[in-house]
């Protein structure tokens, strides 16, 4: 029996990239001794391969994986424009599987079949599976599958096709790989980068050409005051290039929390931007947006409330456009303003207020669908949260909605 033979009836061979517990198992332990349990449970999790149900996978045929594919995608995904989760999951083990199996011939039989709509995502699941591991192959895929469908799969796989070559410690195969793609931003959160990685080389090869915010978390995981030092050099506006949105003090204050606790995160941050000039601490606070889901609420109280008046207000105010209109994050905020003295506090809501007085007007009155997604509406539902949680005044009340009031800053 000739091996392809072997694969299809009985029991399953294996291509040659390790799967991913392989993967796992492999990890040095120069990473345990960098990486906190807690991230690298995360990353884990990530992980959607390492379950029960893709070790069900590893016991089939190929003959009976692929039959299985086209009866699931068939029973539940032809008739309608979103698949049953459950059975998608599956046809994702299933796909995952036969690629550790087959390889290219897995991808090849994707490719092929019918309807297209099920090729396509047995072809997107293929290419995951890939990209972190045989990321040169992963790419030709890539180009096949722009091809034969019309859509580029790189941009929204990016940190999926960098993971492998990152792991690898291959600068310049990640040099190389961004300079054919273009690649916004390097999103890497579950990637273990080796031990003696040459974040520096990394920073001075992509700096000006992509944002750079995930590997400068990881960095700072390991050595933050390495990577305070970096950015303090070579990036004093605390962004990879001018026109990006990333913060770098934000990425290195939220590791050294991860890696220290909220207490020593947030001492060592204070020891550090209170040694910058006021121009460059204003520039690196007035994007750091503490009451994002990332910032544990202590610890951003605790940053605030021991700055200065100047830096509390540079602080507070870069959280303006969204302080009251993100239902998510709003008690975060609120609770940021709470350590505010109180003048600081009704400044704050006042500058929101005026900002906002036209499109909350707008919308005064009306329970329309299309005007509870609006940013009036937001805002309106952000002060009533704040009117109760700050426990605001008539008369503060009446100082904050004053036409007489001047606009913000």
């Amino acid at each position: 029996m000739s091996q392809a033979s072997a694969r299809e009836s009985g029991a399953p061979d294996r291509h040659s990239p390790d799967r991913p517990a392989h993967l796992a198992g492999a990890s040095s332990s120069a990473i345990a001794a960098h990486d906190l349990a807690a991230l690298r449970e995360f990353n884990s999790s990530l992980n959607r391969d390492d379950t029960p149900e893709a070790g069900q996978m590893a016991r089939l045929s190929t003959a009976e994986l692929k039959a299985m594919v086209v009866s699931l995608f068939t029973t539940t995904g032809s008739g309608g424009t979103v698949m049953n989760i459950p059975h998608s999951q599956t046809i994702a083990h299933a796909c995952r599987e036969l690629y550790y199996r087959d390889g290219p011939a897995a991808y090849t039989w994707a490719e092929g079949l019918s309807p297209e709509k099920l090729g396509k995502q047995a072809c997107n699941i293929i290419l995951s599976a890939a990209a972190p591991r045989e990321p040169a192959l992963a790419e030709e895929w890539a180009k096949r599958y722009r091809e034969k469908y019309g859509e580029t799969v790189i941009s929204t796989m990016s940190g999926t096709f960098l993971r492998g070559l990152m792991e690898q410690g291959d600068l310049a195969g990640i040099t190389s790989f961004l300079a054919r793609n273009e690649i916004d931003e390097i999103y890497c959160p579950s990637i273990n980068f080796p031990d003696d990685f040459d974040f520096p080389a990394l920073f001075k090869a992509l700096d000006g050409k992509t944002q750079l915010s995930s590997p400068m978390s990881r960095w700072a995981m390991r050595d933050p005051d390495a990577a305070w030092e970096y950015i303090a050099r070579h990036h004093p506006s605390g962004k990879s290039y001018p026109e990006a949105e990333d913060n770098l003090f934000s990425n290195i204050f939220h590791a050294s929390i991860l890696r220290d606790g909220s207490d020593k995160g947030v001492a060592w941050a204070l020891q550090k931007i209170t040694a910058l000039s006021p121009e460059q601490r204003a520039s690196f606070l007035g994007s750091l947006k503490l009451h994002t889901m990332e910032f544990p609420p202590e610890a951003s109280t605790s940053f605030v409330s021991a700055l200065s008046q100047a830096d509390r207000q540079t602080i507070v105010s870069g959280m303006r456009d969204d302080g009251l209109s993100n239902g998510r994050t709003v008690q975060r905020y609120l609770n940021i303003l709470k350590v505010l003295p109180r003048e600081e506090m009704i400044g704050e809501l006042t500058a929101i207020y005026q900002t906002n007085r036209s499109a909350m007007a707008d919308v005064e009155g009306t329970d329309s669908p299309t005007n509870r997604y609006s940013t009036g509406h937001r805002v309106r539902q952000g002060f009533a949260a704040a009117e109760e949680s700050l426990h605001l005044t008539k008369e503060e009340l009446d100082r904050i909605r004053s036409e007489d009031q001047p606009g913000p800053d």
